[in-house]
């Protein structure tokens, strides 16, 4: 039996208790079992990633739900704008049902019309009593110093030989004679005359020409210019082939055409046309016929043209320059109304002018007067 002195001093000096093959000791009992650290996870760490994916699927919602609001606005935009085609097409449709179905004051429309087509006719007859009031006054101003030199026709009925403007009326002379006449209009072609060619747009395509004492106009010169794209011989081809009235044509080789035609007084007019081809130009004649014995006719007017087409290509291209000069003398007309029959003409050449630009312009127009 232990006494209470033995376990006191047991207690004191170490006895069985503090023995090291104690099963456990204090600090065993109180210690909790260690864990590896790394088997240890963070209450912290796992409360963040739950935040980053709800927060990253409600992106993904709050996107989807963007673009579904957008494609329903596009669809309404594309509804509303077919809505409004259909609106837009219906109101037409009643407007013109309205109108057509409303009567139509045929005679009132036929009176406003005939108001502007009257205006229209005083407009154009101030317009020419304008032209003939300048025309009359550049006589005016041409008789103060006039040189006679100037009044000479290159082809003049009144001073040549009647041959040269006359065509006969066998049908066996008649080739021979327009050959006679292309040639004879082709070698009046001198330097004198081609100075007389326009190289630009500068200038009045119109000049009148006074009589050898200066009192009345002799003759009417026009002036014709333009610069195209295209080769020489074409759009020398073009005048000749397309130029020439087609009412009734007589050929002469290749070259030479003599056009048939009722003129603007109602009368036939003869018109000859040639064209011939050099190295580097084309010269294009026309020419009326002043005597013509088949149909026992004089021409009112006297007319010859001559127009030169040269090649002017350079480093941009292929290029022509188109150049005329052509001499118009009225024939039945008296001094005291030269002035408006001179004054119609003009009017009536710049009207074909403008249907040559139109062709011209065909082949590509740089400058045309």
């Amino acid at each position: 039996m232990i006494t209470d002195e033995v376990m006191s001093t047991m207690w004191k000096h170490g006895g069985v208790l503090d023995s090291p093959t104690s099963p456990m000791t204090d600090c065993d009992v109180l210690s909790p079992p260690r864990k590896d650290p790394k088997q240890v996870s963070s209450p912290v760490v796992s409360v963040t990633s739950n935040r980053e994916a709800k927060l990253k699927k409600d992106r993904l919602r709050k996107k989807h739900s963007k673009e579904k609001v957008i494609m329903e606005m596009e669809d309404l935009k594309r509804t509303a704008d077919e809505l409004r085609g259909q609106l837009s097409s219906l109101q037409r449709h009643r407007k013109r049902k309205a109108v057509s179905s409303s009567p139509v004051d045929w005679r009132r429309v036929a009176m406003v019309e005939r108001q502007r087509i009257d205006a229209g006719h005083v407009e154009g007859a101030r317009l020419f009593h304008e032209i003939v009031f300048a025309v009359e006054k550049s006589v005016l101003y041409r008789t103060l110093a006039w040189d006679a030199s100037q009044s000479q026709m290159y082809l003049d009925h009144r001073s040549d030989p009647w041959t040269v403007h006359t065509l006969p009326a066998n049908p066996t002379d008649q080739l021979l004679a327009l050959m006679r006449l292309s040639e004879y209009q082709a070698n009046r072609f001198t330097t004198d005359m081609y100075a007389k060619l326009p190289d630009s747009t500068a200038g009045s395509p119109f000049s009148l020409v006074l009589d050898d004492y200066g009192h009345d106009i002799s003759f009417l010169e026009m002036f014709k210019y333009g610069l195209v794209r295209a080769p020489f011989r074409d759009v020398a081809a073009m005048f000749f082939n397309r130029w020439a009235p087609k009412d009734r044509m007589l050929f002469c080789g290749d070259n030479i055409a003599l056009a048939t035609y009722i003129g603007p007084d109602g009368n036939i007019r003869r018109q000859l046309y040639q064209v011939q081809y050099f190295e580097r130009r084309a010269l294009c004649t026309h020419r009326s016929i002043f005597y013509d014995e088949e149909h026992g006719v004089t021409a009112s007017s006297n007319t010859a043209g001559w127009f030169v087409f040269e090649d002017m290509s350079d480093a941009e291209g292929t290029k022509c320059a188109v150049r005329g000069y052509t001499q118009l003398q009225l024939h039945a007309t008296t001094p005291a109304l030269m002035s408006q029959e001179y004054t119609k003409v003009m009017n009536r050449s710049t009207q074909a002018n403008a249907m040559v630009n139109k062709m011209l312009d065909g082949f590509g127009s740089i400058a045309l007067n």
